[in-house]
């Protein structure tokens, strides 16, 4: 025994590399023996025995290193142990990859340095960083460990070499370290979900760190040989970390990680300078046009000024951040937000690269306290710094990404740039993608038609004959009389005809949220036509007086009809191309005003037949049963099989939508969002997130709105009112719903041509426009009183062409554009419970404007439509304060619109990546 004994303390102890890397990831001893055995590392012909043998060897290694652990965890006790004789080469490659650090699972634990749950947050973690639960652990404990051990030094004199021998480690992950105890210090809240610094490489963040503490921390100016050559040649100490080859930053922090309370005074000159100075400006800008006049052709010029003026608000925004001393993270966002975006969205190491420059400008300030008059010196030096890493190919073309960076000037850099975002031509083919959105759009005729059918049933004859004539003793001459003096049984029941219809509606808007979260959009749909189909069949089967019978059928079809409200609009958006997003999105509303047209064709045509009520219910049911024959042989929405299913299945999906295998960009742009916001939010989500509530606030009143302008009064009760106007209602509605129709056509286009927002606001005004002209000939021309009928044929023609002009500017703004802007304007996590929730609100209001039928006796006809017209009037200044303009970019950036992250600026080239409108809520 004294000779073993003796024998393992004199040889030295073989460690194999591999099997200790295995057993620092977590694999098992069975793992590890099947992992080397797949590799061919283990002989082929071997017998069991000899397999058996090595097995066991592999066991004597897991115990060896389960016992060196507790040295490991201290280094220095590895070093002067000798219990275990392991060649010094050895050690230190063991203390280095025990203390190696996975850049994701050290964001984590900055994101959730406070949260005592953080050991049962191992498995989201580990599947987050593909790193092993028990690498995760180690991780962990080892960041833990080094806080703890500078905390007891009460963070003074703090080096990468103070790191290193403290705990045996290379300089280079010394200085990692300090870069990670320093954004720690500082509070830095930059886990992977942060949507403020979530795009950010681990690289980056390591880059800020080490250039705020080099030039913001006192006296960190102890830099080794290396750094204070590469910052004489105005390289900076930790841009080798971009290649992978991180030279030693040895930075030395005598005074602790505390920033320097005296930085803010030079920059709060910097930004008067900035504000005041416009003749600096102006150098600022020759000397850019000089330096890349002669790389670049004269038409790549054109949006060189524009690009300009974000850089300099850049300076500005950061500059006016630091004056007033906000949190290091308060910088680094600035920093993110207000240049890295500007050029280039989702690049993040361009990006930094841009903000580099930016911050050299502080430097120059803090080392140089810089004058007024030296500004120019300070922009030519900004541009030199610029064209040495040639950014200005990123700044000029057109803010989109490419993909590599070759500098051909002495000094520059080769950097990989990993797009996460794409604003150019969705890639593959549109024309399936078209396919699948017009085809689910056809629900939309079912909804117009039920919608549309209403107001001519309730003129027709045989209709009255069968629910009105009779009913509490009514005579033909009572029912058909004008709209102040019928039998208030039957204006009751007219108007539940259609209260009824709207309450169905609201329930089914509420429940289409959960539907199509559980069980995706399509199952949405298709129990939207079911439930149509029950309710039409209910309506149009039912005996003759059945007064309640009936209203419970329509309650029952409007369940169907406020499903598919909620469902079709959502679903076009997450599958249409960015392109066409609006156009596809908005073709609901054209199949919608299709309904209308067809349901006023058939009741016109229908009208004298016994039971021609009936049948024009019965003509909506082709539309539905076509939906559900059809909606599962097109793919689901790829926004929610991510969500649900995962991204490999919604990469099937994607390729399916757009016929090519080239979907990356596309797919990550997805991905990025659902792991920013979660994959699931929850009801309390869309009301305490700050943007989210505002968002939906917004969402709720433009469909507030759209029915408060009276269209469903007008194409409800139009037949009526021009029945005692013209003599006339059903050809007066069928008039309508072809300008209707027709109007909704252009819209298709022009919802992306000219914007949300632009069309929002000139429909309010042509609305207005009709409203009021209407509402004054009304009073002037029938005396304000419909009793007697006594319109002249010139006010009645005017009339309805002023109601013609309300309809136009309805269908070509207000009817398509609040469900396009409900549908893209939330987060994928809420976006349903959003979108329903904003669709339960239309249906709601478009309930209590059902009962404007109860005004007429009050109000009289011009009354009311005085009422809609201060409504439009409203729409407009709410539109002109609260709603930015959000075309043509992706529904994962409008995030940024609304976030106050992404810069409200003039489009260029017709394809405009930021909104071409800065409301007044977004300037407060």
């Amino acid at each position: 025994m004294r000779q073993v004994f003796g024998a393992f303390l004199t040889d030295p102890i073989d460690i194999d590399e591999t099997i200790f890397d295995l057993w620092l990831d977590g694999l098992n001893v069975n793992d590890t023996h099947t992992s080397l055995y797949k590799e061919s590392r283990l002989p082929v012909a071997v017998d069991a025995f000899d397999r058996n043998l090595l097995y066991h060897d592999l066991v004597d290694h897991y115990r060896l290193y389960d016992k060196l652990e507790h040295y490991l965890m201290h280094p220095n006790l590895l070093k002067t142990q000798l219990l275990f004789q392991i060649p010094p080469i050895k050690q230190q490659y063991m203390i280095e990859r025990y203390y190696s650090l996975n850049g994701q699972v050290a964001r984590w634990f900055l994101g959730n340095q406070h949260n005592t749950k953080i050991q049962k947050d191992l498995d989201e973690i580990s599947d987050y960083s593909n790193e092993s639960l028990k690498s995760c652990r180690r991780q962990l404990e080892n960041l833990r460990r080094i806080y703890s051990a500078i905390e007891d030094r009460n963070f003074q004199g703090i080096s990468c070499r103070m790191i290193r021998d403290m705990f045996g480690i290379s300089e280079r992950l010394a200085c990692e370290y300090v870069c990670v105890l320093f954004l720690l210090h500082a509070r830095m809240e930059i886990h992977p979900r942060q949507q403020t610094v979530g795009i950010l490489t681990w690289t980056d963040l390591l880059f800020f760190a080490a250039i705020i503490m080099c030039h913001w921390v006192p006296q960190a100016n102890e830099l080794d040989p290396v750094s204070v050559a590469l910052r004489k040649d105005g390289i900076w100490p930790p841009l080798d970390i971009l290649r992978n080859e991180m030279k030693p930053v040895s930075v030395r922090l005598s005074a602790g990680l505390d920033l320097d309370p005296h930085l803010s005074s030079p920059l709060r000159d910097l930004k008067a300078h900035l504000i005041n100075d416009v003749g600096s400006l102006s150098s600022f800008y020759r000397s850019i046009m000089e330096q890349i006049r002669p790389t670049f052709a004269q038409q790549q010029l054109a949006s060189v000024s524009d690009r300009i003026d974000l850089i300099v608000h850049g300076l500005l925004v950061i500059g006016a951040g630091l004056s007033q001393a906000k949190e290091l993270k308060s910088l680094l966002y600035d920093l993110n937000d207000s240049v890295t975006r500007f050029h280039c969205d989702h690049v993040s190491i361009a990006g930094v690269y841009l903000g580099i420059c930016m911050w050299k400008v502080f430097i120059k300030i803090q080392e140089c306290h810089l004058t007024c008059d030296q500004l120019d010196t300070l922009f030519t030096a900004l541009i030199d710094c610029l064209s040495s890493i040639n950014v200005w190919y990123l700044v000029i073309k057109d803010s989109r990404c490419i993909p590599t960076v070759q500098s051909s000037m002495a000094g520059g850099v080769s950097i990989p740039l990993q797009e996460q975002g794409d604003y150019g031509r969705t890639e593959g083919t549109r024309t399936y993608a078209i396919i699948v959105c017009l085809f689910s759009s056809l629900g939309g005729i079912f909804f117009g038609y039920d919608q549309g059918v209403t107001g001519g049933v309730l003129v027709m004859d045989n209709f009255v004959f069968d629910y009105c004539v009779g009913y509490g003793g009514n005579t033909y001459e009572q029912c058909t009389s004008t709209t102040k003096t019928q039998p208030s049984n039957w204006s009751t029941f007219t108007t539940m005809f259609s209260a009824t219809y709207y309450m169905g509606c609201i329930l089914g808007a509420g429940l289409a949220g959960y539907i199509s979260n559980k069980y995706g959009r399509r199952i949405s749909i298709f129990t939207s036509g079911l439930l149509f189909c029950i309710g039409t069949l209910w309506v149009a089967l039912t005996p003759d007086m059945s007064h309640g019978v009936v209203l419970a059928g329509r309650f029952f079809a409007g369940i169907g009809v406020g499903n598919s409200s909620f469902a079709l609009p959502i679903f076009a958006a997450e599958c249409a191309p960015k392109e066409l997003r609006g156009l596809l999105s908005g073709f609901m509303q054209m199949t919608v005003t299709i309904g209308l047209l067809l349901a006023n064709i058939f009741n016109y045509t229908i009208d004298g037949n016994d039971n021609g009520w009936r049948y024009s219910m019965l003509a909506a049911l082709p539309f539905p049963v076509i939906v559900m024959g059809g909606i599962f042989c097109i793919p689901e929405s790829p926004r929610w099989t991510y969500q649900t299913k995962g991204k490999e299945k919604s990469r099937d999906v994607l390729q399916r939508l757009r016929k090519t295998e080239h979907v990356d960009v596309e797919l990550n742009a997805i991905g990025l969002q659902i792991e920013h916001e979660g994959s699931g939010g929850s009801w309390n989500d869309i009301w305490v997130d700050k943007s989210i509530r505002k968002r939906l606030l917004i969402a709720m009143s433009l469909q507030f709105l759209q029915q408060a302008s009276g269209v469903n009064p007008v194409f409800t009760y139009g037949g009526q009112i021009f029945q005692d106007i013209s003599g006339d209602g059903l050809f007066s509605l069928l008039l309508l719903t072809i300008v209707n129709c027709v109007t909704t056509i252009p819209a298709l286009y022009l919802v992306d041509a000219f914007g949300r927002r632009f069309l929002l606001l000139w429909g309010a005004v042509g609305m207005t426009i009709g409203h009021a002209v209407l509402a004054t000939i009304f009073t002037v021309g029938c005396d304000g009183n419909t009793e007697d009928a006594g319109c002249s044929k010139g006010a009645g023609i005017a009339m309805m062409f002023f109601t013609c002009v309300y309809v136009f500017s309805f269908a070509i703004a207000w009817g398509p554009v609040p469900w396009i802007y409900a549908a893209e304007i939330f987060p994928v996590s809420v976006r349903s419970k959003a979108v329903s929730v904003s669709t339960m609100t239309n249906w709601i209001i478009g309930t209590m404007m059902i009962w404007v039928a109860k005004l007429f006796p009050l109000l009289n006809v011009n009354g009311v439509f005085y009422l809609f017209m201060a409504f439009t009037i409203f729409s407009f200044f709410f539109v002109w304060v609260y709603c930015p303009e959000t075309k043509g970019l992706l529904l994962e950036d409008i995030e940024e619109v609304f976030d106050g992250k992404r810069p409200i600026t003039k489009a260029m080239d017709g394809s405009p990546k930021f909104s071409n409108f800065e409301t007044p809520a977004a300037r407060v």
